[in-house]
């Protein structure tokens, strides 16, 4: 016995012409209402989404930044695994001006390999500062937006 769901070819009746009308206006309605909001939404995200993310005192610290480091030379980041975002904001906010390279804790031997292996002069620490790198000179850019942890950003020795 056949399934109950399954028709022979023989009993297949075409549908009716106004229910396949009614499909097409259906269809196309949805296409153009989706056509319409996808643009208007893709032109406001599109609009908002570089300035959107970084705060007023982000601009400052990363203005503060880019006014002593070239243009292309390779920045190194040293952060708290707890403070991820920020690391990701600072390479989102210097791409593709510069390479943020970036380094959680526990720093150690790989923060030296990196200085040597990309000729790195300038490092920012994000988070309460327990880690010298090794700086000529430091400079304390404040603390992050909303947070205690402080941002401090200098020139390493060579």
């Amino acid at each position: 016995m056949l399934s109950p769901f399954l028709q022979s070819p023989q009993t297949f009746e075409p549908r009716p012409l106004r229910l396949r009308i009614a499909a097409v206006a259906v269809l196309g309605a949805s296409v153009a209402v989706w056509m319409f909001t996808a643009g208007h939404e893709l032109r406001i995200a599109y609009r908002f989404a570089g300035p959107s993310v970084f705060s007023e005192v982000d601009r400052r610290q990363f203005a503060a930044v880019r006014d002593v480091v070239p243009e292309k030379t390779p920045l190194l980041l040293l952060a708290e695994s707890g403070n991820a975002w920020q690391a990701r904001l600072w390479q989102r906010a210097f791409f593709p001006r510069n390479a943020v390279l970036v380094v959680y804790q526990p720093y150690g031997e790989g923060v030296r390999t990196l200085r040597r292996s990309y000729d790195i002069r300038y490092a920012v620490l994000v988070g309460p500062p327990p880690f010298d790198p090794g700086f000529r000179w430091k400079r304390d850019l404040g603390p992050l937006a909303d947070m205690s942890a402080r941002v401090i950003f200098g020139e390493l020795e060579r």
